[in-house]
Parts: structure tokens; C-alpha cells; sequence
């Protein structure tokens, strides 16, 4: 494709939507430029650095309304439809595309998708992550590294809450007692810090920048969480993923997940239910 004047993108903030967007736009011939919707917590430039073929992000005061305004009032089918027209910006989200149950593969469907992109991680990430692997003494057998968001989320799509996951966790440990549990997560991942505290496990909750949490990503063996970019990065990494949806996110379980891992049972994605339903199928997938 021929290279033309850089066109700017308005995206999400999400590390998932921007995953998404990028596996797609990263194939279209010319650098990238995103504004990205700005407020709390703002994880997501940090996140952009380390992807290939970005030439600049900033913060942007656009909202999801605003994304969606836009996507009604200018509708597109290709990347050639948005390619051609004159916009300075150009607002985009494919989270209702996937919400649809379409494939990733389906949205801007002329370019590519790259469900395994580079990540350049720093050094001193990867010297971090290095770190806490050793003072944890993980790698001496089975990690899972688990991710239960914040009480504000949990709250807002009426997932567990402490008891819940404590129960689960106790049910993987029974099953596999030498298993070491690494809660991870963002300084505004207020439950899932209470849990590690309460559990006694490893917290590293608010500990890691993106980068070092991708290099610990690497590591881990198993990761089991709350449907968030954490999950979205595992599958990026073709990593054990189990993520938990809320109902009304049903159609959204498997219409980004790379093909060969809903294939293989690599990723498995399903409804909140009760902890001893969620970890018969943890077992399940553990063993596969």
C-alpha cells in the first residue's frame, strides 16, 4: 500500500480496544499516530511505546460517546473507505464489532491481522521482572498469576468479590498443591491487592510498570482473570489465558481470541458463575 499524508487516529483507552485496533493498522503502510481517550488511570501511552510503528500518542479529551457519535455519523466498511477520505482524525473502536460477535478478522477486513505483534520491551523491564522472579522464587514449579480487577469493577459487572475468589483459590490449591498464586494488576486494582493480602499470596499488585508486567507474563504458566487487557496481552503472547465475562459480554468471549487458541483450548473464556463450576473448568484447561 502505498504510504500518504499520516492520519491520525481517535481509539479507546483500553489496552484491549488498542490491542485490537493495532493488529489491524499496523498494516497500513505509514506510521501511527493515536489520541487516545484521556482520563483515570491512564495506562495506555505507557503501552504504546512499546508497540512497533507508532510515531506519536497523546492524551485526548474524546470519550467512547464521542467514538461512537462518530461511527454513526461516518460509517466505513474498509480501511480503503477510510483511507480516502479527508479527515485530520479519524475516530475509530471496533469493540461493537466484536460486542456483534464478529471476528477481529471481519473488521477493516482488507488488512491483515496480527494476533502475535512485537513488543519492544526495555531493558530494565526485563531486569525488573528478572528481579521479582527471583526474590519470589518462582519457576520452581506452577504459577498462576490471577487479576480481579477493583472493587469499583467488580461492583459494576457483579463478578466476586473477596469470599468468591478465595474459595476458587483454595480449590486450585487442593488440585495442585505446590501451585504459586502472583496477584497482578494496576495500583487501582484495589480487590485484587485485598485478595493477595488476605490469601497470603504474592502481591505485585501496583509493583510493575506494563512492560515488566509483560516480561512477567511471559513467565507465568497459568493466568486466570477478570476479562481486561492482561488477558488480551496473554493471548498476544500465545499464553495460557481463562478469562471470566459478565453475561451481558457473552458474544464478546471468543470474537478476538487468535483461532488456533480457541482451537487448542490455549485461551478459554466463560460467564461468572459459581467458583466450583469456574474451577471444574480450570481443571480442565490446566491439564490440556
Amino acid at each position: 500500500m502505498d504510504c500518504i499524508e499520516t492520519k491520525k487516529f481517535g481509539v479507546a483507552a483500553g489496552i484491549g480496544d488498542l490491542s485490537w485496533i493495532y493488529s489491524k493498522l499496523k498494516y497500513i503502510g505509514q506510521p501511527l499516530e493515536f489520541q487516545v481517550a484521556d482520563g483515570f488511570p491512564r495506562r495506555s501511552l505507557p503501552f504504546l511505546k512499546l508497540l512497533p510503528g507508532i510515531e506519536y500518542a497523546e492524551y485526548s479529551p474524546h470519550n467512547w460517546s464521542d467514538l461512537q457519535a462518530w461511527a454513526r455519523a461516518h460509517p466505513y466498511e474498509t480501511y480503503q473507505d477510510i483511507r480516502e477520505r479527508g479527515f485530520g482524525v479519524e475516530y475509530l473502536e471496533n469493540n461493537m464489532h466484536l460486542l456483534a460477535g464478529r471476528r477481529l478478522e471481519e473488521w477493516l477486513p482488507d488488512l491483515p491481522t496480527d494476533f502475535h505483534y512485537e513488543m519492544i520491551i526495555p531493558e530494565e523491564d526485563k531486569e525488573r521482572a528478572n528481579f521479582l522472579w527471583k526474590k519470589h522464587e518462582l519457576g520452581t514449579g506452577p504459577v498462576m498469576a490471577i487479576s480481579c480487577a477493583s472493587y469499583r469493577g467488580s461492583e459494576a459487572w457483579n463478578t466476586w468479590g473477596v469470599k468468591p475468589w478465595l474459595e476458587f483459590l483454595e480449590l486450585v490449591r487442593r488440585e495442585v498443591p505446590e501451585m504459586k498464586f502472583v496477584l497482578i494488576g494496576g495500583f487501582w486494582d484495589d480487590l485484587t491487592a485485598t485478595i493477595a493480602d488476605t490469601g497470603g499470596f504474592i502481591d505485585l499488585v501496583g509493583k510493575t510498570n506494563i512492560g515488566t508486567c509483560i516480561e512477567l507474563l511471559k513467565k507465568i504458566d497459568y493466568y486466570v482473570g477478570f476479562c481486561s487487557g492482561l488477558g488480551v496481552l496473554r493471548t498476544v503472547l500465545s499464553k495460557k489465558v481463562f478469562t471470566l465475562w459478565p453475561d451481558i459480554h457473552y458474544t464478546h468471549i471468543w470474537s478476538w481470541v487468535p483461532p488456533e487458541m480457541s482451537e487448542d483450548g490455549t485461551y478459554v473464556g466463560m460467564l461468572w458463575r459459581e467458583p466450583e463450576f469456574v474451577f471444574e473448568r480450570v481443571k480442565q484447561w490446566m491439564k490440556r
